[in-house]
């Protein structure tokens, strides 16, 4: 199946989300969950990313609160980002969630168009990239189910939700180190998601091939070393490792 012609339009809708003045959000929303049920493509895994989804606890994981302060980080993997995001635009849409509201809490600037662009930027960005990769590769195991068979019982629900946990916690201190080089960072957030990708898709090879990276990269950075001990427990706890 030649599924261009559909991402290419999924991709139009999104960006003219973006580009979209606030006033006008309510419009250009609209039009993009229109699409999201009545395209074949894009609704098949849409379908599969919001079976089992938690929307009200992984809200409540996404939200970081700070003091006064709050921000609104979206939980890893492909699945999960489309099912969250989807999940806010229908609020916004349905009225049920204020977005106004929503985008001046997690998304604070002077105006509302400043306001509007930096949360569609945050949330329909990734959104985006998310689904598009899941629809477009045959080898996304968390898309389209076709890791290998034998591995996935072994991981059960139990081990990916800890270890979930923990690497949120890895990935915000990593994310908020100012004395971090660019190159450490990156190579630190990679392996941290890399991991949780593969305990999310419950490829058990992946898991003990980036584990090694990930053991030896977080040894040496010692803000997150009892975490990566920590991550390391968890799977050895869970006989994946």
């Amino acid at each position: 199946m030649n599924i261009d012609n559909n991402i290419n339009q999924f991709k139009s809708l999104c960006q003219q989300v973006i580009n979209s003045k606030f006033i006008l959000s309510q419009q250009v929303i609209s039009q993009l969950l229109k699409y999201v049920v009545t395209d074949e493509v894009i609704y098949s895994t849409v379908d599969l990313c919001m079976k089992n989804f938690d929307y009200y606890q992984e809200f409540s994981s996404s939200v970081i609160e700070t003091g006064d302060t709050a921000t609104f980080k979206l939980p890893y993997g492909n699945r999960k980002i489309v099912a969250m995001v989807l999940c806010l635009l229908y609020e916004f849409d349905n009225g049920k969630r204020n977005m106004s509201d929503f985008m001046f809490r997690y998304y604070p600037s002077l105006s509302a168009n400043d306001s509007y662009s930096l949360m569609t930027k945050a949330l329909i960005l990734p959104f985006e990239k998310s689904l598009c990769e899941m629809v477009a590769s045959k080898n996304d195991s968390i898309a389209l189910s076709i890791d290998d068979p034998a591995d996935r019982p072994l991981v059960s629900d139990g081990a990916i939700s800890q270890v979930e946990h923990i690497l949120r916690n890895i990935n915000a201190t990593i994310q908020e180190d100012q004395h971090l080089s660019i190159e450490l960072k990156t190579d630190y957030l990679v392996l941290t998601d890399g991991l949780y990708h593969a305990m999310e898709s419950r490829d058990l090879r992946a898991i003990k091939i980036i584990f090694i990276g990930f053991k030896h990269a977080l040894a040496n950075y010692k803000p997150c070393a009892k975490k990566a001990k920590d991550v390391e427990a968890c799977l050895k706890l869970y006989m994946l490792i």
